[in-house]
């Protein structure tokens, strides 16, 4: 079933359900969806409409992270929820290991010396990792690597 299905058929039983948290969360990632391909002008694709998703989930982590710096408990917990709904959409994410040889692999396969080789590292490595690992934990273990030599 596309993804996009998978969402409709969801969001109507969060409806039918009671669901909230489900409901708003989809709501608004159906907004998003809509106006990415208004900005398009054609249909999304499978794989565009799976980047909307990553993008909003990266939206409710952030704003989780700033709640829980201003001391707001309850809202933070909110984006969580919220964040949770959406990643059940997402193809599951590579544990730390995995991650790790793959960014070994980009930096053998780049030469990367050193901590200003970084981006050549990034550029060789996300394309492998492309909705398989949140970019921000490659550049940090490809940092963590790329210090040790």
């Amino acid at each position: 079933m596309a993804l996009e299905d998978r969402v409709d058929r969801d969001l109507v039983t969060a409806l039918k359900g009671g669901d909230r948290t489900a409901l708003s969360t989809l709501r608004l990632l159906k907004a998003a969806a809509k106006n990415a391909q208004v900005a398009k002008r054609a249909p999304l694709s499978e794989d565009e409409y799976a980047d909307v998703i990553r993008r909003q989930v990266k939206l409710r982590r952030e704003a989780a992270t700033e709640y829980d710096r201003a001391g707001r408990a309850q809202s933070a917990a909110q984006e969580l929820d919220e964040m949770r709904v959406l990643e059940a959409y997402l193809p599951a994410q590579l544990d730390d290991d995995a991650v790790r040889a793959a960014v070994e692999a980009a930096i053998a396969e780049t030469g990367a010396e050193g901590p200003g080789d970084l981006g050549k590292v990034m550029k060789a490595a996300m394309p492998q990792l492309r909705g398989q690992a949140d970019g921000a934990r490659v550049n940090t273990i490809a940092r963590q690597l790329l210090q040790q030599r």
